[in-house]
């Protein structure tokens, strides 16, 4: 690991690009490498975080949990090499503050190590996690540096400044500049922080204004194909499909799924999440989903978001039951359910997600979903009406395959609660919540107000939830429920947690790689994004998604996504496949297939979430079925086992990736434990500082990286141009690469819609989606691929339909093949993602 980091440290920089935002700040990159963020922040009464959003005339705003707006705006203008910057925050009310400031954010994997000089004092920056203060002064100037790279700062007059190491929150090195002090922030007092900055080579200032993608050079257009042409490449159906539970019921042996009537064989599960309509889709739809699903190469669908509609829908507001289901809806989710379990496709589900409680059902008035799962934890009425709503759908019988729900096997897994962790719930929940939740903390002999951030008040939390998970999983099995269960399956993990999962079946969580923010409103355009690659951050959150595991216990990511229009997206496959395989994790679902059944016969324009609408992350995906479900990468042999006594299980987050991730697989990690330091995985090799890997194993081989730079994994090598590209080459006869007579290969740039818009340059903000055709990322990769043998392979441009539309020219000399793959370039005149070679 320490080499990759060197070659973090030692990759000579270019010029900077300094790119205004809309919410009036400026991002600064070297080329796709994000190197630092200014803008205005705020910390209202309390210390509650203001970041800056948009009103709803899309201004840029700090709004304050009491309703008053500072308005903000940042003026820049290019000097020479440099930039001039000032920003400006003003209120329109009288307001509280802690501080109000100009703020530099600098990524932690960027400037770890290295030193800021802020005047005549020079400060080291950690390159691990410590105490957070490392300056508080004032100075004329500042400079940053490490290795090569630097950036300056510099400002008219002495300005306050403070250094903070914020990786403890998440963050990175964050720099406070000027601004204001604890008081009273007067309306119409003006805040204003200038200053100059530069790198170590020009920084360039670009053009403010929305920028929208269109069909051009740079551009190509691809309209969508609904299904897969029965026995093309693109068909990764198995070869033998049995009915789902012909095999019996799901079962835990020694820590790994297996069946009950083949217990010695470890199973590894792959599918798609199924949301809200795409759950109940129309029989006719169901069919072709289904087999869909299949040609896909996955084994799995968890369905979910479909309590809201079962239940008649966004009716929170209104008096009644929640727990009565809609026959229709239920009907549509039988026959569903049959087809899947046709084709080979085992089931999970959750039994609350977004059911909408009734006004006055369980508590007085209304009731929010993260409301409900606090209250779940403490009160028997919430309890007992989610008993109901389980009892009536899983008692039911499904007149589709003849059984009830709770007696399929097909339906292997159930999450009692979704998204259930107190951490994440206590944040939404109101004064009458929170009372009964102090109440509970006071009945079991404790002082004070539960505060669940604190490690005695996680440990209480933790042991609410195994209480309510004990009342629920006794309750399904009462009726008989065999299926594996599951809780606490995402965001605000904390260590306590492990006191809690002892019980479940299975451990689960949730990962997504630039999930959007919201600057305006929730699940609502424009949408944030911070457009970075997770390979740079060696995977992001997802190497934290490792050390929620539990020894003796299989574990799954029911959620996982690297999300539109991200521009690296194309790295999800080979990247997550690997990590997958080699953690030997036990099931994952991409979230999600499709948000709406209109999309089974029609797909729409690419959106944040849905595979059914974006065909790039479509073939990111056999890449995961190629390394994870077809065990082509091979899973660590090593593995650290921490033993965490209950006591000791505190608050804190769970630890920071100080493990390589592909090499070993985790158990309960936890913070101070030595551990000895794993060997890399043989089968990954990344290179941190220019943001590349590549995987190399006997079926699978496929690279990522930037354009002009050749990277070879082992018999493949790949050269692109244009854009960033994710090459990989999967043989599709279960032979190792030099023997296969039929491989699929693929080449994957970026997409978007025609007319994507985005609000400058820097492509952070989404303002609209856009609409068909998609739009392809203009690119060619030089490839060369080492076979062996005499006889020359041939190779064939492929549709989205998996069908031969062009023989593709190439070269073969000393048993090595040679060709370009190229966006552009198919008779149709639509973008080419795929190619297959046969020999």
């Amino acid at each position: 690991m320490n080499a990759w980091l060197l070659a973090l440290v030692l990759a000579a920089p270019g010029g900077y690009d300094a790119y205004p935002t809309r919410l009036q700040g400026i991002r600064l990159q070297d080329e796709d490498l994000l190197v630092a963020t200014f803008e205005l922040r705020a910390f209202g009464s309390g210390w509650a975080y203001v970041p800056p959003s948009l009103d709803g005339a899309g201004n840029a705003v700090l709004a304050f949990p009491g309703g008053q707006r500072a308005s903000l705006a940042r003026t820049a203008t290019q000097n020479g090499t440099k930039v001039n910057a000032t920003f400006e925050a003003v209120p329109d009310q009288n307001v509280t503050i802690e501080s109000v400031f100009a703020a530099l954010d600098l990524p932690a994997r960027v400037w770890a190590g290295g030193t800021a000089k802020i005047g005549s004092q020079t400060v080291s920056l950690p390159a691990t996690s410590g105490g957070a203060y490392l300056f508080s002064g004032s100075a004329t100037t500042v400079e940053f540096t490490i290795g090569y790279r630097k950036l300056s700062l510099s400002f008219p007059t002495s300005t306050s400044l403070y250094l903070q190491d914020s990786r403890q929150w998440g963050g990175g090195f964050e720099l406070r500049m000027g601004g204001l002090g604890s008081g009273t922030w007067q309306a119409g007092q003006r805040v204003r922080v200038s200053l100059t900055f530069w790198g170590e080579r020009a920084t360039e200032l670009w053009p403010e204004g929305p920028v929208t993608i269109q069909e051009g050079p740079d551009w190509v257009p691809l309209w969508p194909v609904a299904e897969v042409a029965a026995g093309s490449a693109l068909d990764f159906s198995p070869s033998n499909v049995a009915p789902a539970g012909s095999k019996g019921w799901l079962k835990v042996v020694n820590g790994k799924f297996a069946f009950e009537n083949t217990p010695n064989v470890a199973e590894r599960f792959l599918g798609p999440n199924l949301v809200f309509s795409c759950a109940y889709p129309s029989k006719t739809d169901a069919d072709a989903l289904a087999v869909r699903l299949r040609r896909m190469g996955y084994n799995c669908a968890r369905l979910h978001h479909f309590d809201v509609d079962l239940t008649g829908g966004w009716r929170s507001s209104e008096t009644g039951s929640s727990t009565n289901l809609d026959p229709l809806v239920l009907d549509r989710m039988d026959y569903l359910v049959s087809r899947l379990k046709a084709n080979g496709i085992y089931v999970s589900l959750d039994l609350f997600t977004l059911r909408q409680v009734r006004r006055d059902e369980v508590i007085p008035g209304t009731i929010g979903t993260d409301e409900y799962k606090a209250l779940l934890l403490v009160d028997q009425g919430a309890r007992e009406n989610w008993w109901a709503f389980a009892r009536g759908l899983l008692e039911h019988v499904n007149p589709y395959t003849g059984l009830a729900w709770k007696d399929d096997p097909a339906i292997a897994w159930i999450c009692v609660v979704n998204e259930n962790n107190i951490a994440s719930a206590y944040l939404s929940c109101g004064p009458t919540l929170r009372a009964k939740l102090d109440a509970a903390w006071r009945a079991a002999g404790n002082s004070g107000s539960f505060d669940p951030y604190t490690d005695a008040g996680a440990r209480f939390g933790a042991d609410l939830h195994r209480a309510a998970f004990q009342w629920m999983r006794d309750k399904l099995r009462s009726i008989g429920v065999k299926a594996l269960l599951t809780d606490t399956n995402g965001w605000r993990n904390q260590q306590a947690l492990v006191r809690s999962r002892v019980d479940l079946d299975y451990v689960d969580d949730h990962f997504y790689w630039d999930h959007p923010s919201f600057p305006q409103q929730a699940f609502a355009l424009p949408s944030g994004h911070t457009m970075e690659l997770s390979v740079r951050d060696f995977g992001g959150s997802l190497r934290n998604v490792a050390y929620g595991r539990m020894r003796g216990k299989p574990f799954t990511v029911s959620e996982f996504n690297y999300v539109f229009p991200n521009p690296y997206r194309s790295e999800s496959g080979l990247f997550f496949g690997a990590v997958a395989a080699a953690q030997d994790w036990d099931g994952v679902w991409r979230f999600a297939w499709s948000h709406d059944a209109t999309d089974i016969a029609s797909p729409g324009a690419a959106s944040w979430f849905d595979l059914q609408r974006d065909p790039l992350r479509q073939a990111a995906e056999r890449a995961v079925v190629s390394l994870y479900l077809w065990r082509h990468l091979n899973a660590a042999v090593g593995e650290a086992t921490v033993l965490v006594q209950p006591q000791s299980a505190g608050a804190a987050a769970f630890s920071g990736p100080w493990v390589d991730p592909f090499a070993a697989r985790w158990s309960n990690v936890q913070r101070s434990v030595n551990v000895p330091p794993p060997s890399l995985h043989p089968q990954i090799k990344i290179w941190l500082g220019i943001g590349t890997f590549a995987v190399l194993t006997p079926k699978t081989e496929g690279v990522f990286t930037t354009p002009g730079r050749t990277i070879r994994a082992n018999r493949l090598a790949s050269t692109p141009s244009g854009a960033r590209a994710a090459v990989w080459v999967t043989a599709l006869d279960d032979l190792p690469l030099p023997e296969s007579r039929r491989m699929l290969f693929v080449h994957l740039t970026d997409l978007l819609n025609t007319g994507t818009r985005f609000s400058g340059p820097d492509r952070t903000m989404l303002e609209q989606y856009g609409s068909l055709p998609y739009l392809v990322r203009n690119g060619t990769a030089n490839i060369g691929l080492t076979l062996g043998g005499t006889a020359k392979p041939t190779v064939y441009r492929l549709d989205l339909s998996g069908q031969r539309v062009g023989v593709v020219p190439s070269t073969w000399s000393g048993g090595n093949l040679y060709f370009r793959a190229t966006v552009q370039g198919a008779p149709s005149g639509q973008a080419t993602l795929y190619y297959e070679i046969v020999r």
